[in-house]
């Protein structure tokens, strides 16, 4: 399906995080089984006494390989920002994230994502 599609996300981490997010996504067929997809999303974090931890941005880009109609594998790099809200706590219990610092509050990074989906 070429048209765009919406993704909810909700994220639980007993040891450290909670999360709520919303996307958007697009696939292009190449013609046969093989395609490109991208999602955009934005996610807020919260730790376990519900500080608000900021927004992770994510882009992922994927070739995309159909088995059928039901069943895709898929690959590719995610480029992630994260933004820490300017009035968080300093007290405020923080994830450790990877990547590069952009001055005190936000964070960038590259990842890969594979998988499958089972429609």
């Amino acid at each position: 399906n070429q048209k765009l599609y919406d993704i909810l996300l909700l994220g639980y981490n007993p040891w450290s995080l909670y999360s709520i997010g919303y996307g958007l996504g697009k696939e292009y067929a190449f013609g046969g089984r093989w395609g490109l997809s991208g999602e955009l999303t934005a996610r807020q974090l919260y730790n376990r006494q519900w500080d608000n931890l900021g927004t992770l941005y994510q882009f992922q880009p994927a070739l995309v390989y159909r088995v059928d109609k039901r069943i895709r594998f898929f690959a590719g790099p995610d480029f992630c920002l994260h933004v820490y809200p300017a009035d968080l706590r300093a007290d405020a219990e923080r994830p450790t994230l990877p990547g590069l610092a952009w001055g005190s509050r936000t964070n960038g990074w590259i990842g890969f994502s594979i998988g499958v989906e089972f429609f």
